[in-house]
């Protein structure tokens, strides 16, 4: 996601990266400028160096390099697994390419994300996470590097220009046709079993320092919204990552906590049900938690709507189990 950052989730700090410098031979006065439209609408071009041997590498060809989980997510998704030249080493944890083994087990990983590293793979194209390094960035185009911002959605229609916009990088169109058909079926589902009335649900989270949550703009927010829930951060006015006191927990009524990890292995949980201060707190007293993994808590990509279809499944189970925390609205 999600982790303490004061942008859009709560996410797990994001493994930072770097890399040794390969200089690209080129000739100003034969050079090709190719632009690749950014995550934010701006060109980034890339000097094509001379002879014509594939010097402008069709969207289709183009190898390709993720710098983050969410960007590899995407990946996984849209590109064949032979034109990856390497992929971040948060993968393992944070990605959904750790659920295909198999089809990434040889590929290079690293774990620092600059320019120099990068560049050692020779990439056409590279992805990079909206809290990359703005210097890494920079230098990533100065020695030549194609590089696309992927960006964390907040809402659906973000998501799914996500989903163009790397389409379009990487000549996978026909592939995104039919991924977004599969997303937005899966979405309509999640929709039409929404419940009424919604469970008021407030997703937490506590790795050892402040209590943080996900407001309005988040990640956990879409998948909240995904889910058919409400967030009770957001009902707050709260915005982005915010962090939350015992106080504010105990000041206004909800239903539900959404916390990472799983029953009995989740660190969030744990700091509930030992604060002194919470003992009297419904959702804590009476275990209304709804646990998602890691990896979707902190998800930066369509897997958020992974997120949503784990919180709405289990948001039933708790209301069976213990009859409807909303009941009395």
């Amino acid at each position: 996601m999600l982790r303490a950052k004061a942008p859009t989730s709560m996410r797990i700090p994001p493994v930072l990266t770097s890399v040794p410098a390969v200089l690209f031979a080129a000739c100003a006065a034969l050079a090709l400028v190719l632009v690749l439209r950014n995550g934010d609408g701006s060109a980034v071009h890339r000097a094509q160096g001379p002879g014509g041997k594939g010097a402008i590498t069709a969207p289709k060809d183009r190898s390709v390099v993720p710098c983050s989980a969410a960007a590899a997510d995407w990946v996984g998704a849209l590109v064949d697994p032979s034109r990856v030249k390497a992929v971040p080493g948060q993968i393992e944890k944070y990605s959904t390419l750790r659920l295909h083994p198999e089809r990434w087990k040889d590929l290079p990983r690293f774990d620092r994300v600059d320019a120099e590293n990068v560049l050692a793979y020779s990439p056409d194209l590279v992805l990079v996470s909206p809290v990359t390094h703005a210097a890494t960035v920079t230098r990533m185009r100065e020695v030549g590097l194609k590089v696309l911002v992927v960006r964390e959605p907040t809402t659906w229609p973000e998501l799914l220009e996500t989903g163009r916009l790397l389409a379009e990088a990487t000549g996978t169109e026909k592939r995104w046709a039919e991924f977004r058909s599969e997303l937005e079926a899966r979405r309509e589902a999640l929709q039409n079993a929404a419940p009424e009335p919604a469970l008021r649900l407030l997703a937490y989270g506590n790795f050892g320092a402040d209590s943080y949550t996900c407001g309005s703009g988040s990640t956990i927010d879409l998948a909240l919204g995904l889910s058919g829930h409400r967030n009770h951060a957001g009902d707050l006015g709260l915005q982005g990552s915010a962090t939350i006191a015992a106080e504010a927990l105990l000041a206004s009524p909800f239903d539900a906590f959404v916390v990472s990890g799983s029953e009995g292995n989740s660190q969030s949980a744990a700091a509930l049900r030992g604060n002194p201060l919470l003992q009297d707190l419904a959702p804590v007293t009476e275990h209304r938690m709804i646990y998602i993994e890691d990896a979707l808590y902190s998800s930066g990509s369509f897997t958020i709507l992974d997120a949503a279809e784990q919180i709405a499944a289990q948001a039933v189970g708790l209301r069976e189990a213990q009859g409807d925390p909303a009941g009395s609205r």
